[in-house]
């Protein structure tokens, strides 16, 4: 499937992420190694309000030692006040 395709997908499928299934592959997808995919579901979890459970999910994030994702996470908690 080409980038995007993907990308496409991720904003049609996770428009409004209301499963724990549709937030978690959300958060997984800010891992990916593709900017644009990375890019297009941070921009749906910076628009929706996330859980206690979900900032738990982005904890391997951080370990990973990610310049970006540690700017993904750090926005997200910024944003939500944690």
């Amino acid at each position: 499937m080409e980038v995007n395709e993907k990308v496409r997908l991720i904003e049609v499928f996770f428009e409004n992420p209301i499963t724990d299934l549709q937030r978690t592959t959300l958060i997984s997808f800010l891992s990916d190694r593709n900017e644009a995919i990375r890019d297009a579901a941070f921009s749906i979890l910076d628009r929706i309000e996330l859980s206690e459970v979900d900032f738990e999910k982005l904890e391997f994030l951080f370990k990973k030692k990610s310049k970006t994702n540690f700017e993904y996470v750090s926005k997200l908690l910024n944003k939500q006040g944690k």
